[in-house]
């Protein structure tokens, strides 16, 4: 008669404990799904606009406008920030957007 052989020893592993409700101060951001509205053409930049340079594909530069027709620049790496103009000639400007403020959030 062969020999018995022990039921298995082994266990299904223990589920691990559900951590605690996150409180919502300590959550991570939702992300947004939303866009900021695009500034229609023709309509005026208001200072805090974001102006967009390049193709709508292919955004290479973002400004801050500030008014009177300037942005605040920041060129390239390792060149200083500076004041200029928001147009120039030939520029390859894209369009502006209106970030939401805090109270419309």
């Amino acid at each position: 008669m062969p020999a018995a052989t022990p039921a298995s020893t082994a266990q299904a592993s223990p589920k691990p404990p559900t951590p605690p409700p996150v409180s919502p101060s300590l959550a991570p951001p939702k992300p947004n799904t939303t866009q900021p509205p695009n500034v229609p053409a023709g309509q005026p930049l208001l200072p805090g606009d974001l102006v967009f340079y390049g193709t709508p594909g292919n955004i290479h530069h973002v400004g801050l406008y500030i008014g009177n027709g300037l942005m605040i620049d920041a060129p390239d790496f390792g060149q200083v920030v500076k004041i200029e103009p928001y147009r120039y000639s030939g520029d390859d400007y894209a369009g502006a957007t209106r970030p939401a403020s805090a109270a419309e959030l």
